[in-house]
């Protein structure tokens, strides 16, 4: 779900895919936040679970909470944050 988006610009999107049973695949434009919720994915949580975000791979850790927020920082990179803190 997208949380937010670059209100000086029209139109904001994400498309993701899985790819096998390991592998998330995520693309988006003019999205700066937006939540991942692996429980309504059919993933293998038994194998190494990889992000592809914008092109930029990295491993989401098994321990990891079924709801994952993601936010652009200024610098164009995504880090996970906690919306509570």
């Amino acid at each position: 779900m997208i949380k937010e988006a670059d209100a000086h610009t029209r139109g904001a999107w994400a498309d993701g895919w899985l790819e096998g049973d390991n592998k998330i695949v995520i693309n988006t434009d003019n999205v700066h936040v937006f939540r991942l919720n692996l429980s309504r994915l059919r993933i293998n949580r038994d194998k190494r679970l990889i992000l592809r975000l914008d092109g930029y791979s990295s491993e989401l850790r098994r321990d990891r909470p079924p709801l994952i927020h993601f936010r652009r920082t200024p610098a164009g990179a995504w880090e996970v944050f906690d919306p509570n803190s």
